[in-house]
């Protein structure tokens, strides 16, 4: 009785595994578009390959059903192990350049898939309504579940352990707009952040008290403190915010980047242009603080959801050289343009020029932010349209 009993956990477990990777049909959404891309398969092309492992799926299905009942699961389960293997073989060697990049070959390949998915799939329903003719409700729900679930368990999978690190990072589109806009905020920003105190000395009155000093020195330490407070600020916000907004409305976190970028530029502006006096530069260190704390707030979320999690240390320190090397190009230009000016400027002129440069750069980041934006929405309507038709097929 026990070692029954033993054997029914274990087929059941066997089940659960095989029902979890036999709804392979509905994962094409994920992958597809980076297929049709590389191979230069038409709308109508990449269309057929979507419906072709629905149709083999549901075209064998009765087929596989009379071979499970008649020759027992093992042979169905057999087909299904093998078929599946090739045929995903096949699409990656060709997405690979290994194989012709013909889409009536991809089309097969999928066939094939969503024929070896039936045959799993029932060989698992008939082996759990013959062990378990009791409680067959439950004996099948479960494994009906995890088939529905078999394209999330998938996706996950892919999200975590891989489409991206190294060199396949540099790549990448979106990484390399990332690392450039990085590059260009977060190097205006940390621009700022060093040279802060020489931007006070210039704005300082040196006809004042004979305590001038002190006076200079108080207002640097509170520049320093408003920055750093802003900065923490914004790094605690934009993470909380974009959890909020991305799990109540399906806001893209990229929208946050968007308002980080924007809030430095608009702190460029104001420094460089509308700052004056010493006692209203408090409101572009707010702002750059604010942008800069939004900036590395979100940043790393970013690159973790966009190039998964298994490699995010490495992915995360390769993108935030952007960040060193934009601050020390900014900070080498505000340096140059000061030693240039020391004896023939005072106040904002001393580097109004710098900040020309530094508006122009945010407001290119702003650019590449919106283009971003505009490629994911892009994307998501190709893989939203290639799901429905492939339903539609279904």
């Amino acid at each position: 009785m026990a070692s029954r009993a033993l054997l029914l956990i274990s087929s059941f477990i066997g089940a659960i595994l095989i029902a979890s990777i036999s709804g392979t049909q509905y994962l094409f959404a994920s992958y597809g578009p980076a297929l049709a891309h590389r191979l230069k398969f038409s709308s109508v092309q990449t269309n057929t390959v979507a419906s072709a492992a629905n149709y083999g799926c549901y075209l064998s299905t009765p087929l596989f059903g009379h071979i499970s009942d008649k020759y027992g699961p093992k042979t169905s389960t057999l087909f299904a192990s093998v078929t599946l293997f090739f045929s995903f073989l096949g699409l990656a060697l060709t997405y690979h350049g290994s194989l012709p990049p013909l889409f009536s070959l991809c089309a097969i390949y999928l066939f094939f898939t969503g024929m070896a998915s039936a045959a799993g799939f029932m060989a698992v329903l008939t082996t759990q309504a013959k062990n378990f003719p009791k409680i067959r409700g439950i004996a099948l729900g479960i494994p009906l579940a995890l088939f529905g679930l078999s394209a999330f368990i998938f996706s996950t999978i892919e999200t975590l352990f891989f489409d991206i690190s190294g060199w396949d990072l540099f790549r990448n589109d979106d990484a390399q707009n990332l690392f450039f806009i990085l590059l260009l905020t977060g190097g205006v920003g940390l621009m700022y952040i060093n040279n802060v105190g020489s931007i006070l000395k210039s704005l300082f009155d040196t006809t004042s008290m004979v305590d001038d000093h002190e006076k200079l020195l108080t207002y640097q330490n509170f520049h320093v403190s408003l920055i750093s407070v802003f900065s923490c600020i914004g790094r605690i916000s934009s993470g909380f915010t974009s959890d909020l907004f991305k799990q109540t409305f399906n806001l893209r976190r990229i929208w946050f980047l968007l308002s980080a970028s924007i809030l430095l530029l608009s702190g460029q502006i104001i420094v460089g242009f509308f700052v004056t006096h010493l006692e209203t530069l408090w409101i572009g260190s707010m702002f750059i603080g604010l942008g800069f704390g939004n900036l590395f707030g979100i940043a790393p979320t970013i690159a973790s959801e966009w190039f998964g999690l298994s490699r995010f240390g490495l992915n995360w320190g390769f993108l935030s050289y952007s960040i060193a090397i934009g601050g020390q190009f900014y900070s080498l230009i505000f340096g140059f343009n000061r030693d240039w000016q020391h004896h023939k400027c005072s106040g904002v002129n001393c580097y109004t020029h710098v900040f020309w440069l530094t508006s122009t750069t945010c407001l290119l980041s702003v650019l590449l932010i919106i283009r971003l934006l505009w490629n994911r929405y892009r994307r998501r309507n190709e893989q939203t349209k290639l799901s429905s038709s492939s339903s539609r097929s279904s």
